[in-house]
């Protein structure tokens, strides 16, 4: 009798344990068509990645890649085979977004532009660009006068479909987030004014918005992501998508947004503890749809201790369901960090159905 009690009692101790163990979940590989330069000081100072998209004439969109350096940094123009096309000098950018059809005030009109905007860290502000599409390069438009009340370390770019206003979320160390309205000057020139203030609670870097469902996307590094309004009068209230344990390994770096049609696509992660990033589905409740690692295969290298990622779902030169750009910390290619460049095809095979 007491050792069938025994027996017995090791059995419920093993059964409670074994309910909090995280069930292992599959990591499937993809790998890169093309890669970009590595950072000309061998250090790892890019960060972020955008990819503009050219309707008009698709083999002239182009990357926009972040160099964060304090000396040296700005912006990095790469063509859809990694190649450099252009740089901007204009200080320590760390994250970079855009946004289509801003309604910009001329002599001549209203004049629909494409929007680059990136923090700016070093003045603790940001640097906004229109951009030349057809000389496939970016022009400043930023107005003096304002700046955060925090060095912004992440950023990302809404625009509110039904006011047709833009603005701009930017993310701290200190888990400070503030919003931002991006306002035309009437001189060419685009300046900002807070609209709202909220603390995520610790570190945080990595966000998008989804412009369709009026959301926004929070990456707390060590903790969750999170998911709030991105209606300047939304407050702080926040439902948690997945946090760091079973799918994601700290740091929750980059997030980015791949649409779907009918509101459809997936929400990815940058999970940086283990090099992966983790997929889930864009429309609430936002299950879990995979994981996959970019690895090395023959000459082209994988990625490691990614920050920022960018995706888009338009048919493009070499990548015709859509195109998966990652920063990698360091390439072996000259040491520095760079970008890898995946096709959305790949991805797409191993996601849950």
């Amino acid at each position: 009798m007491g050792r069938n009690f025994s027996i017995l009692l090791l059995l419920a101790v093993l059964t409670a344990c074994s309910s909090n163990v995280q069930q292992p979940h599959t990591v499937y590989d993809v790998h890169a068509s093309f890669s970009t330069p590595p950072s000309r000081d061998g250090e790892d100072h890019m960060d972020d990645p955008a990819i503009y998209v050219n309707d008009k004439d698709p083999l002239k969109s182009f990357v926009i890649g972040t160099n964060k350096s304090r000396v040296g940094g700005g912006l990095h123009l790469y063509d859809l085979e990694g190649n450099e096309i252009d740089f901007v000098a204009d200080g320590r950018m760390n994250n970079v977004d855009l946004r289509y059809g801003f309604p910009l005030r001329t002599p001549q009109g209203v004049e629909k532009i494409d929007l680059a905007v990136a923090t700016h860290r070093s003045q603790k502000s940001i640097a906004i660009y229109k951009v030349d599409a057809k000389a496939r390069r970016l022009i400043n438009v930023t107005a003096d006068g304002f700046s955060f009340d925090f060095s912004p370390y992440g950023g990302c770019l809404y625009h509110n479909r039904q006011t047709d206003k833009f603005y701009f979320f930017a993310t701290s160390k200190p888990g400070k987030v503030q919003q931002i309205e991006l306002v035309d000057q009437g001189n060419g020139k685009i300046g900002a004014k807070s609209v709202r203030f909220f603390d995520v609670g610790s570190i945080c870097e990595g966000c998008v918005a989804d412009d369709e469902n009026g959301t926004l996307f929070v990456a707390e590094e060590d903790v969750a992501v999170w998911k709030y309004s991105a209606d300047p009068l939304g407050g702080t209230a926040r439902e948690k998508v997945d946090a760091v344990g079973q799918h994601l390994v700290a740091d929750i770096e980059g997030l980015t947004l791949y649409h779907g049609a009918d509101g459809t696509g997936y929400l990815i992660a940058s999970s940086q503890g283990n090099s992966t990033y983790v997929v889930y589905e864009r429309q609430a409740p936002h299950r879990y749809a995979g994981t996959f690692q970019i690895s090395s295969k023959g000459t082209m290298e994988g990625t490691e201790e990614t920050d920022g990622i960018d995706v888009t779902h338009h048919a493009l030169p070499n990548f015709p369901k859509g195109l998966f750009v990652a920063h990698d910390n360091r390439s072996t290619k000259g040491g520095g960090s760079n970008f890898k460049f995946v096709s959305w095809e790949q991805i797409a095979r191993g996601l849950k159905k």
